[in-house]
């Protein structure tokens, strides 16, 4: 059976998928009613629909994108392991599953908006009722949107399982894009072979040759000058004036009194973070992109380090929440007096300091590397390249002392973060204005 599915053409692939999404809605929905040990089999007959679903979707929009195709099918299966195991109590995770899902109606709505073979207007349909399962994400949120929230999902869905049993997909257009990708993909697997002949051919009649960029590389180092600019706009407000107006040093009770009267502005301060923490993840991917010819397995390992960096910086933002928890006032608080609240409160606020220390230290090696890497480059004047590994050092550096001894902080803090500013300020601005230039070698 799986091997007829297999072998089919992509157009039977299509409305079998569609069967399966039908039958998926249909279970899906019954489950929402009906309880018990019935509505455990529905959940079950859902979840298995879901998952072929998944498989054939991945078959289907393999020729769009493989690599996109396969995260979403990841998304997808445990979005479906999720949904799965929480009626018995068993994920590790608390989250809900519809979270994975609009992952999910997210990426495949970009399939179809790529592909040749379905309108776009279902991929734009998809990708809205995306956004809309996403609202789980923060269940306040999607209980005040309820069931409007709903509505996207079950149009985007809706619509493109219609469309897969009555349409299906246009079967000479897949073919043509499948054709298309398979040519694609052994033009890469053969093109480390033709350029190292090439190179060969090159060297023997061109005694000087001049370091060309690709487009890609010029785009990317835009996008990282801009980047570097917004990054040091948002993180200089988040922790220098949204906090640093709030938070006094050794005064747990003015704090939670600060924080109490203006907590909007260190709700703030916390979005901002996390805006500056997703910004830089695109940051890192456009500095890798402009400098892995240079080194790619250096490149890497700087741009793990500065991932490394975000992760860390990502997980400490929820002690910003904790704080405000214990701070709202809330009935299951009244087992603590007032000064417990401010002091646990307080100690929050500063296990934040704490774990910003330690994504500093992995901010300092990953940006030492990256430095380095321009250096060698010559993409930029070496003298700011220079300038960009000694300011990282002394953030790594430094900052390490600060942890063996605490104290440090009061006097360096904070001075100790002028050099790399005045580098990436200055960085920013050049790669947005001037881009980068190859340099000629022989």
């Amino acid at each position: 059976m799986m091997k007829r599915i297999a072998e089919a053409s992509a157009r039977f692939k299509a409305r079998i998928a569609g069967v399966f999404y039908l039958l998926n809605i249909l279970t899906g929905g019954a489950a929402l009613f009906v309880r018990g040990r019935l509505g455990f089999v529905a959940i079950v007959i859902a979840t298995a629909c879901y998952i072929a679903v998944t498989l054939l979707f991945y078959d289907i929009f393999k020729p769009v994108n493989r690599s996109l195709s396969l995260l979403a099918a990841f998304f997808g299966l445990a979005g479906c392991a999720i949904g799965a195991l929480s009626p018995l109590h068993l994920s590790p995770f608390h989250i809900n599953s519809l979270v994975f899902f609009g992952l999910y109606c997210l990426l495949i709505g970009y399939l179809i908006f790529r592909s040749t073979f379905l309108p776009r207007t279902l991929g734009a349909l998809m990708a809205f009722g995306g956004l809309g399962w996403l609202t789980f994400l923060s269940p306040p949120l999607a209980n005040y949107l309820s069931p409007y929230n709903l509505a996207p999902g079950l149009l985007g869905e809706g619509a493109l399982t219609l469309w897969l049993l009555v349409v299906g997909v246009n079967e000479q257009r897949w073919k043509e894009q499948a054709s298309a990708a398979g040519e694609r993909r052994f033009v890469a697997c053969h093109t480390p072979l033709i350029q190292s002949l090439a190179k060969e051919v090159k060297s023997m009649s061109t005694p000087v040759s001049t370091n060309r960029l690709e487009p890609a590389q010029h785009t990317a180092a835009k996008v990282a000058g801009f980047l570097y600019l917004f990054t040091m706009v948002t993180a200089n407000f988040a922790e220098f004036y949204a906090r640093g107006r709030l938070i006094v040093a050794g005064d747990a009770v003015q704090t939670a009194k600060n924080i109490g009267a203006s907590e909007r502005l260190f709700r703030l301060g916390t979005v901002s973070n996390l805006i500056t923490f997703a910004a830089v993840v695109p940051l890192v991917v456009a500095l890798y992109v402009v400098l892995k010819p240079i080194n790619r397995n250096v490149a890497l390992l700087a741009a793990f380090w500065r991932l490394a960096e975000c992760s860390i910086f990502a997980l400490i933002t929820l002690n910003d929440f904790v704080a405000l928890r214990l701070l709202s006032g809330a009935d299951y608080l009244r087992a603590f007096d007032t000064k417990q609240l401010q002091a646990l409160a307080y100690t929050f606020v500063r296990v934040h300091d704490a774990g910003y220390l330690l994504g500093l230290v992995f901010f300092g090696l990953g940006s030492t590397v990256f430095a380095y890497l321009w250096f060698k480059s010559r993409y930029i004047p070496r003298a700011l390249a220079a300038w960009g590994i000694l300011s990282s050092l002394v953030v790594a550096i430094v900052t390490l002392a600060i942890i063996v001894f605490p104290s440090l902080g009061a006097v360096v803090i904070p001075v100790y973060f002028a050099p790399i500013f005045i580098f990436e300020v200055t960085l920013g601005f050049w790669l947005l204005i001037k881009g980068i230039q190859a340099p000629s070698v022989k």
